[in-house]
């Protein structure tokens, strides 16, 4: 697990993740290899991966947004494989944001708590400590190997290079 600068009790009150507007949103969470074998070894995903990795979005019975994560259940507001969750929901509401070759460690203003908490110490600490996790040789193998991670967003701000070209 990846530490964490959101707390959960931020979290489990903010009903922004895990929503989508379009079933195909480039926002949609993406798996690891690793991820998608596990889950669906556990019968957990049953349903089919899309060819980018990503988790199948559902519609969305709710008011909040036409898709949700096949995983998220609305009426708790939390996802039901959070001990599990995959390698790119633990980085949120950070992202591998993608331009041509380079990939970044972006950050989603999308967000309320990044957009509070935005130039604070704890905030600048905690980039240097993700950009340091995800440029570790362990790290960067993982990510070399699942290129999938890395998309192209738009409405990110790109906070520091990682050493992973693509």
């Amino acid at each position: 697990m990846i530490k964490q600068l959101v707390t959960e009790a931020f979290c489990l009150n903010c009903h922004g993740c895990c929503r989508f507007l379009t079933k195909n949103s480039v926002w949609g969470p993406v798996l690891l290899k690793e991820e998608a074998k596990a889950l669906s070894a556990d019968r957990l995903l049953d349903e089919t991966i899309t060819s980018a990795g990503k988790i199948p979005l559902v519609k969305n019975t709710g008011k909040e947004s036409n898709f949700i994560c096949l995983f998220f259940n609305e009426g708790l507001n939390q996802c039901g494989i959070h001990k599990r969750r995959p390698f790119e929901c633990q980085l949120y509401p950070f992202l591998l944001n993608r331009k041509g070759s380079q990939v970044f460690l972006a950050a989603d203003f999308n967000c309320p708590f990044i957009k509070d908490s935005f130039g604070t110490q704890a905030f600048r600490e905690y980039v240097s400590f993700l950009t340091a996790y995800l440029n570790d040789p362990p790290c960067l193998e993982i990510l070399n190997n699942n290129p999938q991670l890395a998309q192209a967003y738009e409405g990110v701000t790109n906070l520091s290079e990682l050493n992973l070209v693509l």
